[in-house]
């Protein structure tokens, strides 16, 4: 593993996934999460929904955190399993106590995912790609779609650098 995804792996393992209130964890000194903001970041989170398919077997949430935020919760509500795929141990035992049997949980790294092809019917990845160097970003992506079914959505956000899509455009 390189230098750069330890240092997140450690990060989160140890600081950025520590529980600091009910559901609120340290990562959130980096999230503007004041109540003027309240509308805005559900209706960002909601409009992620709207572009991900209904209802499938398994949604794989990339970089999926602890799924720390409720609304969060409900892209994977019609899919039969939620697969939580994360670099950091902490976030998955998170997620877990959120998901329970519903939700299947695999350290993996974003841009070497250890599924087959075509695996999922769905994907979602929520500012995550920014954490890998930016020579990855591109691999991540081939990554994602690599196992998303044929027709299928998946949703990538990843607003911290220069995205690739951006500098294609």
């Amino acid at each position: 593993m390189d230098n750069t995804k330890q240092q997140v792996r450690e990060f989160y393992d140890q600081i950025g996934w520590s529980q600091v209130g009910d559901g609120l964890y340290q990562n959130a000194r980096y999230e503007d999460l004041r109540p003027v903001s309240r509308e805005y970041i559900h209706k960002c989170h909601m409009r992620v929904k709207k572009h991900l398919a209904t209802k499938g077997d398994i949604l794989l949430d990339a970089g999926s955190g602890p799924v720390q935020w409720p609304d969060y919760l409900t892209y994977s509500e019609e899919y039969r399993y939620r697969l939580c795929a994360d670099i950091s141990i902490t976030a998955l035992k998170e997620a877990r106590r959120r998901l329970g049997d519903r939700g299947l949980f695999v350290v993996a790294d974003i841009a070497n995912l250890p599924f087959k092809p075509d695996a999922f019917d769905g994907v979602v990845s929520m500012h995550t790609i920014h954490h890998l160097p930016l020579k990855e970003h591109k691999r991540a992506y081939i990554e994602l779609t690599r196992v998303l079914k044929t027709g299928k959505t998946a949703v990538v956000i990843n607003g911290w650098h220069n995205p690739l899509l951006m500098r294609m455009a």
